[in-house]
């Protein structure tokens, strides 16, 4: 049950990869690792490490960022203009 839990993951990651040519060679990897690197859309992120715990979002006149936290990863991301910036572990 667990391999075949593994197996659709790696499918929907593949699915995510074939769908979006353009992503750098590091992009595609760090998304078939389940990991992320800076410069990854918000798109990419949730591809790779699936939907996080909570999201904070922010306007202002020059940018829109969110701030992204994986509990149970013990990780804070954030995204300016929908471009991963930052992020502790």
């Amino acid at each position: 049950e667990r391999k075949k839990s593994e197996e659709l993951k790696q499918e929907k990651l593949e699915s995510y990869i074939a769908a979006h040519p353009f992503l750098s060679q590091s992009i595609k990897d760090a998304i078939r690792r389940g990991k992320m690197i800076l410069g990854m859309s918000c798109d990419d992120v949730r591809a790779s490490l699936g939907e996080p715990s909570r999201v904070q979002r922010t306007v202002s006149q020059y940018a829109v960022s969110e701030d992204w936290v994986y509990r149970e990863m013990n990780l804070s991301l954030h995204f300016e203009n929908d471009i991963l910036k930052v992020y502790s572990e």
